[in-house]
């Protein structure tokens, strides 16, 4: 086995690694990845892949003194449009934000702006 640069003549057998084992996910655009890398097995057989996606973590420091609970919304929903469109000028497809169990309601509130849950448990690496 060895780990290699991935490429593009490697598409035809991750898809069919991707269809055959069922992944929830789409298939990714390889052309926008970066960090790729391709799994051979002895005999050539391509076996595995990953690649890394840019995406972005949003923070939202918020007093929860200030004002109702009602202006306090509408002045996270005002500062949501122009965090949104600067990601997006940046080439940012996506971007997560992960919800203080200490406030479950902010969960709610996301998902009326347009945000979706992850279905999927999340895991992280501090790159160092």
């Amino acid at each position: 086995m060895r780990i290699r640069e991935f490429r593009k003549a490697d598409i035809p057998q991750l898809r069919r690694i991707h269809q055959a084992e069922g992944y929830g996910f789409r298939f990714p655009e390889t052309k926008e990845l970066f960090a790729k890398f391709t799994i051979e097995a002895d005999d050539g057989r391509i076996v595995g892949f990953a690649g890394a996606e840019r995406t972005v973590q949003i923070f939202g420091i918020f007093d929860s003194q200030w004002g109702s609970p009602h202006q306090r919304l509408d002045a996270i929903r005002k500062l949501h449009e122009p965090v949104r469109q600067k990601v997006k000028a940046k080439g940012f497809k996506s971007a997560h934000v992960w919800v203080d169990p200490k406030w479950p309601k902010f969960g709610k509130r996301l998902l009326q702006m347009g945000w979706a849950e992850a279905l999927w448990k999340c895991f992280f690496k501090e790159i160092e």
